[in-house]
Order: structure tokens, then sequence, then C-alpha cells
């Protein structure tokens, strides 16, 4: 998550300036990637995080996300690493979330 934060909110940082933090609440995989048609609940990758932008001890900004894509958003379900491409999804969805609410 850092990384990716990092990546798409480069050219917002400023030295000296307020600090991003994010806290991952949840992460939940489908038990099973690629079943079931969009809007099946039950066939969602969620993750949810709180991220909170904090200057000099002050919060200046603070914001629930909840990041939810169909568990096939990982690839083909018979891959052996499909869940780490679909925790990554999550990640960079969650930051693009994260990215928007800050006005980026």
């Amino acid at each position: 998550m850092e990384q990716e934060l990092a990546r798409q909110l480069a050219p917002l940082r400023q030295r000296g300036g307020p600090t991003l933090h994010v806290t991952l609440q949840g992460l939940w995989l489908a038990s099973s990637a690629g079943t079931g048609g969009a809007g099946d609940g039950g066939d969602n990758d969620n993750m949810d995080s709180v991220a909170e932008v904090i200057d000099r001890g002050r919060v200046l900004f603070s914001r629930d996300i909840r990041s939810m894509l169909l568990s096939s958003s990982g690839g083909a379900w018979y891959r052996p690493d499909v869940d780490q491409y679909r925790v990554t999804a999550l990640l960079e969805n969650n930051a693009q979330w994260i990215k928007r609410y800050l006005g980026a």
C-alpha cells in the first residue's frame, strides 16, 4: 500500500507538509474467484481503510474508504498466485479512492 500511494500521490508531496496516515482495517476475499456475475455481493473482494491527513498532531482530513471489486479482478481463478493479484487490485483501487478524496 505504501508503494502504491507513493506512486499515485507523488505530485502532491511537499517537504514539511502534512502527513498521510492510512490504516488498513480489513481485507476480505470471496471464497472463490470468478464465479457469479456483476452485482453478486458474495463474489466481491473488499478492503476497508481509514485515510487521515495530519499536520502537527492535528487531523485535517479523515475518510473511511471501502474498496470493492469482483473477485475475478485478479485474473484467472486457476493461477496459483491469483490471490496475490486480487489483493494487489484492491490496494490499487483503495489508493485511487484515497487520491480522489484528497482532490488529486
